[in-house]
């Protein structure tokens, strides 16, 4: 109601609609059931990092889409490269520059598989906004190059991972991408201008998006 009011109940308001009401999640729990729900119109999907988690929980959008058809989705995330051009993403944001009264419903999906280590990935996103599986299209932009060889080639990123432990001397790159060149393929070296360049046919470094 509206007595005893304060700075925080527009938000609260808003919190409980977002968890309980426009998620459906109330709908169990009542006796009387809605006659209607609200039209969902604007949805924020959070999964900050790393890329590879990004692409994966991005593949929830078309089947949250497909549930409701006439929502704006936005995305907030620092990987915001790999949502470039996402047909079913409207606005990405890599910086809290957004009020979350902007948005009916709101999935935090970080940490969503890492409390579930033994499910698979996309299954734990899908729990997360409560859609199938199966609806989860991975969607990807892809953007043509004209020097990309004809011939069958293989695609080197010898790039820093990051990954205490599980990095790899970059002469061992070197290697595969002989080797790669003796048995008659092509080598495209990828990555950033600061990576590795292997011996390559073709140097795409600093050149490509995700």
């Amino acid at each position: 109601t509206n007595s005893g009011g304060h700075s925080h109940h527009d938000f609260n308001r808003n919190y409980f609609w977002n968890k309980w009401i426009d998620s459906g999640r109330i709908d169990p729990l009542v006796t009387d059931k809605r006659d209607h729900k609200r039209e969902i119109k604007s949805i924020l999907l959070q999964r900050k990092g790393a890329h590879g988690d990004v692409l994966v929980a991005s593949y929830v959008a078309g089947a949250l889409k497909k549930k409701y058809p006439g929502a704006k989705i936005g995305f907030y995330t620092k990987c915001p490269n790999v949502l470039r051009h996402h047909p079913h993403i409207a606005k990405t944001f890599s910086e809290v520059v957004f009020s979350e009264r902007q948005f009916q419903l709101i999935y935090n999906l970080d940490m969503a598989y890492e409390f579930r280590p033994h499910t698979n990935i996309l299954q734990c996103y899908a729990d997360m906004v409560g859609v199938p599986i199966e609806d989860c299209v991975p969607t990807i932009a892809a953007e043509g190059f004209n020097d990309i060889p004809k011939d069958p080639y293989v695609v080197i990123h010898a790039g820093k991972t990051n990954w205490v432990g599980r990095d790899w001397d970059r002469t061992r790159f070197d290697e595969i991408a002989r080797r790669i060149s003796d048995m008659g393929m092509k080598v495209v070296c990828i990555g950033t201008d600061s990576d590795h360049r292997v011996p390559c046919h073709v140097d795409l470094r600093g050149k490509t998006t995700i």
